[in-house]
């Protein structure tokens, strides 16, 4: 399955998890901040950040483990969170988590998304909004 479709398909499944979309405002169908986006894919550090907002971005690939019997790719995806304050940050964390832990992907080349760690992260000199780092494991084929 090629990376486009992958990130696509982990966009739409935020995207329809009602407890992101109330968190962070986003739009439904928008896929610029100017249109209501808030969960979004990362558009050369997308300026201005989506406040609330979650920006996919592309973390780290591998090749896959290989052979007939695991085909299974493994995609360490990276999500950043931005907030107004370090308490809206830790609703959107706790959504997310239970996203990863909750949907099923029948449908779909993804096979499974673990939550693997989240870190606040400074991402201006003036810190004006909170910031997080979420690191996910995109299991695929």
């Amino acid at each position: 399955m090629a990376a486009r479709d992958i990130l696509l398909q982990l966009h739409a499944s935020l995207e329809a998890y009602a407890p992101l979309v109330a968190l962070t405002g986003h739009q439904i169908g928008a896929t610029t901040l100017q249109s209501g986006a808030r969960i979004i894919g990362d558009a050369v550090r997308l300026r201005p950040h989506p406040v609330p907002g979650i920006v996919l971005g592309l973390g780290l690939k591998t090749a896959g483990r290989g052979g007939p019997s695991q085909p299974e790719k493994i995609w360490a995806v990276t999500l950043t969170v931005y907030g107004r304050d370090v308490f809206e940050v830790a609703a959107m964390l706790d959504a997310l988590e239970t996203w990863a832990a909750d949907t099923r992907w029948t449908n779909s080349g993804i096979r499974r998304v673990l939550w693997e760690s989240a870190q606040q992260v400074e991402v201006t000199e003036e810190q004006q909004f909170i910031a997080a780092i979420v690191n996910l494991s995109v299991m695929y084929l």
